[in-house]
């Protein structure tokens, strides 16, 4: 990754590339980001990007763009001198790779993520996602336009497959989808450990749509929870097992399927946006989703401590009191309100860790949490899951 980052910032006129017997990812890079790129082999890293995505891109005629590179390589006044082109297939396939995070094959066997496009019920866009490129060390997106949503899958080998999967709901603030700090690193986590992590990036709310039902990024929850059911026995997933995690606005995303027809069987919220109450609200959040002046009636229907009833998912929820982006307050009165309507809860509540740590990789007591909540999903929501018959 190191070396995409300098190709990014640096955009030299041209790259060279030597041979190598291994897949030559500078030649590849230099595909992706449109550099020239001059290499001494004429298939380097064609080999291994075959083998990469062999079966998931089959129609993107990868075997034609190396026949190409042999061809322009003979047309060439050096044999061994080729100028690989910018192919259009191989250029879509780079760029979902590029995206996926911090590893080339970001899966535990070595293969990629599936993904899926969603979108399909309420129809689909044409835009291209634009991407805000915010890491130094690590990839750190926001995607601040969502063309279409899709749901991507992270699924554990299986040899340590537990039959859970989480549909992880990235925050942003509505404003944009944090799909790497928020979205794969977690999946990748959660498949390391046997449950299968799958990433929503959700179209963002238009809040002239304030009073539809439900807005966009519930609707594209909605749709991501029904495909994954559906998915459920290919995937080595039980349909009882499926699970929704939110962090921050993705957070409020989870609260409001929890509490829908289709909820999930528990429901995971890291440092989330609960209220649309002004004196506890993320106003960011409301902003975007209900815009500058939401009826009071609006608002309500979408403060999810209100109205809390039995039926609600059993519920995670991690913050932490020095979080000055989503006040912990959310958290405080909606667990009060889960507990008076004996809603299966557990909190887990730091003196400190501000607000975004994510899978809590700085360290500190936050730290702790993702551990904490992979005992709590096998212990608390036991009582609701029953073996499977033989």
């Amino acid at each position: 990754m190191r070396l995409a980052w300098q190709l990014r910032s640096r955009r030299p006129a041209a790259l060279y590339v030597p041979s190598s017997r291994g897949a030559n990812w500078g030649a590849i890079l230099g595909v992706l980001f449109g550099i020239p790129v001059v290499t001494d082999s004429p298939q380097s890293g064609i080999a291994r990007l075959l083998r990469l995505v062999r079966g998931r891109y089959a129609a993107v005629g990868l075997e034609a763009a190396a026949s190409s590179a042999k061809t322009s390589s003979a047309k060439t006044s050096s044999a061994k001198t080729l100028a690989l082109p910018a192919i259009e297939g191989v250029e879509h396939v780079l760029r979902g790779v590029l995206q996926m995070g911090s590893s080339w094959t970001t899966t535990g066997d070595g293969r990629l993520p599936i993904e899926l496009a969603l979108g399909t019920r309420n129809g689909g866009s044409a835009m291209a996602d634009r991407i805000e490129e915010r890491g130094v060390s690590r990839p750190d997106r926001s995607v601040r336009v969502v063309g279409r949503p899709t749901l991507t899958v992270f699924l554990p080998e299986r040899r340590i497959a537990t039959g859970t999967a989480i549909v992880i709901c990235p925050g942003g603030g509505y404003a944009g989808v944090t799909i790497d700090k928020e979205g794969h690193d977690v999946a990748r986590w959660l498949a390391a450990r046997g449950i299968a992590g799958l990433v929503l990036k959700y179209r963002l709310p238009q809040s002239d749509r304030a009073d539809a039902a439900p807005p966009l990024p519930m609707a594209d929850l909605d749709e991501a929870l029904a495909v994954t059911r559906a998915h459920a026995t290919v995937w080595g997933i039980r349909s009882d097992r499926i699970g929704a995690m939110g962090f921050s606005a993705g957070g409020h995303m989870v609260a409001w399927a929890s509490r829908s027809a289709g909820s999930p069987a528990f429901a995971i919220l890291v440092y989330p946006v609960i209220s649309m109450d002004r004196a506890i609200t993320h106003a960011g959040s409301r902003k975007a989703l209900l815009g500058k002046s939401p009826s009071d009636a609006v608002a309500g229907r979408y403060s999810f401590e209100r109205a809390v009833t039995p039926g609600v998912s059993p519920t995670f929820v991690v913050h932490a009191r020095d979080d000055t982006v989503a006040k912990p307050e959310n958290s405080f009165v909606y667990l009060e309100a889960l507990r008076a309507a004996t809603v299966p809860v557990e909190a887990m509540i730091c003196d400190h860790g501000g607000h975004g740590f994510g899978l809590g990789i700085h360290g500190g007591e936050v730290a702790n949490w993702p551990d904490r909540c992979l005992e709590w999903i096998a212990t608390t929501t036991a009582a609701r899951w029953r073996p499977s018959p033989e």
